[in-house]
């Protein structure tokens, strides 16, 4: 079977951002992990990227390519300042248009094509950023859109944070001890957000290569105390 390269999203012509989190687009503040996002978008006007330091409104930044009427582009902080591009016909009611969006070093920027910082449109300096964890889509105002996003897989060495994390020595492991349930899941973020979805689960395993998520209801202590086994793209994840 072909690997998916993008996941196809549809935003209505209300405005309201869809949350990336559910396809595995949650950022970390931890060195030489994604601190970018890229996505093809097919709008008439008024295509949104907001950038959250947490799950729901407000915003931290948020940009529009093709607001008003297609005319203008902006990339707007939470208190309000802006910084204007004015080209005309950023976006297209039929045909994709690649952008990306980056934040790294303070510095917020959104620019067309897939390299970062070749093309850019728009950017500021925020001598007291937020930490960016999720992103989300938007149209709106009369407008909808259709996306294309790439089905990116983290590293494992960017999940190694607070919320989950992989013991050294339990990657390429898998557990068969408790498992409570088994889903498919189309990204380690996807897996995780169903363990947290889940008030049995404590720990889960991930298959990167099977999209396999499995939870267990317990926190193994040892492979052996999990029956545990070698797998290929198993890897195990607990809460610290």
């Amino acid at each position: 079977m072909t690997a998916i390269s993008h996941i196809q999203i549809s935003t209505t012509a209300v405005y309201g951002f869809i949350n990336l989190t559910p396809y595995g687009y949650v950022y970390q503040p931890v060195p030489d992990c994604l601190a970018h996002f890229t996505f093809q978008v097919k709008a008439c006007r008024d295509a949104f990227v907001g950038l959250f330091n947490t799950s729901g409104e407000p915003y931290t930044y948020r940009i529009v390519l093709g607001g008003w009427e297609n005319v203008k582009s902006r990339l707007k902080t939470w208190s309000s300042y802006s910084v204007y591009n004015f080209e005309s016909n950023i976006v297209d009611c039929n045909v994709y248009k690649s952008f990306w969006v980056s934040w790294r070093n303070n510095v917020i920027s959104a620019g067309r094509g897939n390299s970062f910082n070749v093309g850019t449109l728009l950017s500021l300096t925020d001598q007291h950023p937020n930490q960016i964890r999720y992103v989300g889509i938007s149209t709106g105002f009369g407008t909808s859109g259709e996306w294309k996003i790439p089905n990116e897989r983290p590293p494992l060495h960017c999940y190694q944070h607070v919320q989950w994390s992989v013991k050294p020595g339990y990657q390429n492991t898998n557990m068969t001890a408790n498992i409570t349930w088994s889903v498919i899941a189309d990204n380690l973020g996807q897996c995780a957000v169903a363990c947290k979805r889940n008030n049995a689960c404590v720990s889960f395993v991930y298959n990167n290569e099977t999209n396999v998520c499995q939870g267990h209801g317990l926190k193994f202590q040892s492979i052996a105390e999990g029956q545990g086994h070698t797998e290929k793209g198993s890897h195990y994840f607990t809460k610290p």
